[in-house]
């Protein structure tokens, strides 16, 4: 109690009346003696989720933010006398103490909503993750917590209505958008061999298609196979040429696209080449 008492006259300003003060030393009073839990629930969204609410009770914990509040109820109460002081000395009716209420309700918001810190628990059922958080105030803990019943209701509604073995609760937090994002930059981790292979399929895969008489079709490579490497080698033309980069040659170097594919092709038929981006899509 003194601990608290010795802090409010430190932020009391020097000629405050008796209500600033006795409603500023009702402020340092409070505590966190009713605390509320909750649940957020999260799809995928683990991450971000935790990395919020740890700012967010970062933010409110935070003694400057406190003080600022003590200092702008201060003024507030300060302002509104004077005000009330105008008004009756110009003869307006008015009703006693009318002044004090805004204040007062702003300070009875601030003690029942953001003084009292309570805890959210994040789970995320995708990732099987789970983490609670505390120090965060009450009012925001009801009302994440209220509006994701809502959110988690809706999902198992859909998912319950959805088609056997969809499981939509998997992907309602981005779970699938990720994954393909990890499929597309899938690769070998090789980025003299990725850069080389976009230059093969540019100058001489799509100068193959165009071909009069080839037998490299694009509906072949999008819906008839799983192994593009024999469509891609059909693309080896010797009197076409395209750009091959390697180590020794970072800047690139002219030559057929022949003699490319006969680089590029003991790359990419290595199981081992892909083993990182297969793990990165299944992870």
């Amino acid at each position: 109690m003194r601990v608290f008492v010795n802090r409010c006259r430190r932020l009391l300003p020097a000629r405050v009346g008796v209500s600033a003060a006795s409603a500023l030393l009702f402020l340092c009073l409070a505590d966190s003696v009713h605390a509320l839990d909750m649940e957020f629930h999260t799809y995928n969204g683990f991450g971000p989720v935790t990395q919020a609410f740890r700012k967010l009770a970062l933010i409110f914990s935070d003694a400057g933010f406190i003080g600022l509040f003590f200092t702008a109820t201060a003024l507030g109460i300060v302002f509104a006398a004077m005000a009330f002081t105008v008004k009756m000395a110009t003869g307006a009716r008015i009703v006693p103490l009318v002044w004090a209420m805004p204040v007062l309700l702003g300070v009875v918001l601030y003690l029942g909503l953001f003084v009292p810190k309570g805890n959210i628990t994040v789970y995320d059922p995708v990732l099987n993750r789970f983490e609670t958080i505390g120090n965060i105030p009450n009012g925001v803990v009801a009302t994440a917590g209220i509006l994701n019943t809502i959110e988690r209701g809706l999902v198992e509604i859909i998912d319950t209505a959805a088609v056997p073995g969809s499981r939509y609760q998997e992907t309602a937090g981005g779970i699938g958008f990720s994954t393909l994002k990890a499929a597309m930059n899938a690769g070998p981790k090789d980025g003299y061999a990725k850069e080389s292979m976009a230059r093969y399929v540019k100058d001489c895969v799509m100068f193959e298609m165009v071909r009069p008489g080839t037998t490299l079709a694009a509906n072949t490579m999008l819906y008839a196979t799983s192994d593009f490497l024999p469509e891609l080698a059909k693309a080896n033309n010797p009197a076409v040429f395209t750009v091959y980069y390697d180590a020794a040659n970072p800047q690139g170097q002219a030559m057929t696209c022949q003699e490319s594919w006969s680089n590029l092709f003991p790359i990419y038929n290595n199981a081992n080449t892909f083993a990182d981006a297969v793990k990165s899509v299944c992870g």
